[in-house]
């Protein structure tokens, strides 16, 4: 049988345990958020959990943990090609 050939990305996330105040009921809570990519600062980090966690009544506070997790995922070509966009050869300017 003839080997499938593969397109992969090695893609790295962040998983962020956050503090959180619950200001409705007036309870702390921890939460854990996956963020995409390397994050370099727990200030960075935690406006980015801001953006994906916080409402009127959910308050993030302070982060607790984080760990970066590098996985590999892969699609067939013919998959690829099904599902990609085409984009304007490297070095030329979309218009």
């Amino acid at each position: 049988m003839a080997r499938v050939t593969m397109v992969t990305r090695t893609i790295i996330t962040t998983e962020v345990t956050v503090l959180c105040m619950n200001v409705k009921d007036v309870k702390v809570e921890t939460k854990t958020v996956t963020i995409l990519g390397a994050v370099p600062s727990d200030e960075i980090m935690l406006k980015k959990v801001k953006e994906q966690i916080e409402t009127d009544d959910l308050k993030a506070v302070h982060i607790t943990g984080a760990n970066e997790i590098e996985t590999l995922y892969g699609m067939t070509e013919e998959k690829f090609v099904e599902l990609a966009d085409i984009l304007p050869p490297r070095g030329t300017k979309a218009e």
